[in-house]
């Protein structure tokens, strides 16, 4: 049985998200016993995408999602989705991926090389944070562990999932 105030929840931040100009799209979710929505268990090698990876295929390249896209993606069609934010120039902002077993790098980088600039943050659900900042007037595309084993920038290209997400 669905719990619908979830199901409405995350509709309702899928519509602020898409108000604020940010290119929203379904992302499989987590169901009962850490199964993904996708029915694969585990959902790759280690259930490590199960809860994040894109419902649909070609979210690369597809135009941003409507309001009335958002309601039927969680109203009608995926209670039980999460919300993905594409980055880059498409929503303007791109992220500074942090993994938990990373926080304690960035402080190490800040207390070298002085504090990031205030910004938006948003917990992740393994514990890390994403750290998203305005897009510079130049393309920041993905950068997967060249920083750190712990720390990535999704950039153009690439997504994030974002609350209330589980």
């Amino acid at each position: 049985m669905q719990d619908n105030s979830i199901t409405i929840s995350v509709y309702e931040t899928a519509v602020e998200y898409i108000k604020a100009g940010w290119a929203v799209i379904p992302v499989h979710g987590i169901v009962e016993d850490n199964h993904c929505t996708c029915g694969r268990y585990p959902c790759d090698r280690d259930n490590r995408t199960a809860g994040k990876h894109p419902v649909k295929g070609g979210w690369t390249s597809g135009l941003s999602m409507s309001l009335p896209d958002a309601y039927s993606a969680w109203m009608e069609d995926g209670p039980h989705w999460n919300i993905g934010i594409r980055t880059g120039n498409i929503s303007g902002f791109f992220a500074l991926d942090v993994e938990a077993d990373g926080l304690e790098e960035l402080a190490q980088l800040e207390a070298t090389h002085g504090s990031l600039p205030r910004t938006r943050i948003h917990g992740t659900g393994a514990g890390g944070r994403h750290y998203l900042f305005k897009m510079p007037g130049l393309d920041v595309r993905n950068n997967a562990k060249k920083l750190s084993g712990h720390i990535d920038i999704r950039g153009t290209g690439g997504m994030i999932v974002a609350p209330p997400s589980t």
